[in-house]
């Protein structure tokens, strides 16, 4: 199965050959630490977190960078990997899908804010000088990038719901 939703990433342009490797060695482990509900949450998180990418104006390839906006192994890695490792840390307990849904949660909180905040219409301001500076501007936030954020994670998160025999209430 995560061999399949790789290949499906991969064939729509959302991962690299390598990308897609490297999201299904996360996938595996994070199925085999945190079971379906883990998956799940995953799946949300992929799915969701590749469609907000596309929302903006796409980045084309080039020569500087010739992956656009196809996800890379480092990218895959960086948002998948703790997830995964935790999951298999703790495996078959309930403690795994809180690691998956915790960690991919704040990976898609970043993902969705990122690709919000890139459309709005003010300029961000430093989450520490409140200075305004340009989009893309590390530490800049924007009232629709923090919404974002919030549905990101929140939409992740409870991907895993059915699977947690009501052990928390939102």
């Amino acid at each position: 199965l995560d061999a399949l939703v790789a290949a499906a990433g991969w064939s729509a342009g959302a991962l690299t050959p390598l990308g897609a490797l490297a999201a299904w060695a996360v996938g595996t482990a994070i199925l085999h630490g945190a079971g379906w509900g883990g998956g799940a949450v995953l799946l949300a998180f992929f799915v969701g977190s590749s469609a907000v990418g596309r929302l903006g104006a796409p980045r084309p390839v080039s020569d500087l960078d010739p992956k656009g906006e196809r996800r890379d192994h480092r990218q895959v890695l960086a948002n998948g990997g703790a997830a995964a490792a935790g999951a298999l840390l703790v495996a078959d307990s309930p403690a795994a899908l809180w690691l998956v849904a915790g960690g991919l949660a704040t990976a898609a909180a970043d993902t969705w804010a990122t690709a919000w905040g890139a459309s709005s219409p003010t300029l961000p301001r430093h989450l520490l000088s409140a200075r305004a500076g340009p989009t893309g501007t590390s530490g800049g936030i924007t009232a629709l990038g923090t919404g974002g954020a919030g549905e990101g994670a929140l939409v992740t998160a409870l991907a895993g719901r059915p699977w947690t025999d009501g052990r928390f209430v939102l």
